[in-house]
């Protein structure tokens, strides 16, 4: 008969392994593209994420972080993926996230996006999909409604 003893450290080791696994360690080849420095700025006033339509893989490799779980200490995907979710794998092609604490972001693959230059198109997509309105957008409206006023003004000054 073998004593179990000499298989304990062996079975602990592979609890312990297995406990302590983490699904996000192949994400060495994503990147976090800031969209920002495309638009302005991105306001949203909603939280959520898609995967680029042309992409089968990517919406399986996003997915909630469980309680059991440690966070992903991947700590450069952290001002693009929104809180209380996780990658999984490489990213195949683009991920849009928003929030409304850092607008609209895009995950991408870094050979995706550096290879075609793709990083102002990848969050021209995601703009779509986060619904932005920037502040630029704000300001032509500003502008817009002070020409208004001052047509009016003009109308009725003229007219009196």
């Amino acid at each position: 008969m073998v004593k179990m003893t000499n298989y304990f450290p062996i079975i602990l080791f592979g609890i312990i392994s297995f406990l302590t696994e983490s699904d996000a360690g192949n994400v060495s080849n994503n990147e976090c593209v800031n969209c920002s420095a495309y638009s302005g700025s991105c306001e949203v006033n909603r939280t959520g994420w898609a995967p680029f339509k042309m992409s089968l893989f990517d919406s399986e490799i996003v997915r909630p972080i469980t309680t059991f779980e440690i966070a992903d200490s991947d700590t450069k995907l952290a001002g693009c993926v929104i809180d209380g979710y996780t990658i999984t794998d490489e990213v195949d092609t683009f991920i849009c996230f928003w929030a409304p604490y850092f607008g609209c972001q895009t995950v991408a693959s870094k050979d995706y996006v550096n290879i075609h230059h793709f990083h102002r198109i990848a969050c021209q997509q995601c703009f779509k999909y986060c619904r932005c309105t920037t502040q630029t957008n704000s300001a032509i409206r500003k502008s817009l409604i002070q020409f208004v006023h001052f047509c009016i003004f003009f109308v009725c000054y003229y007219t009196i």
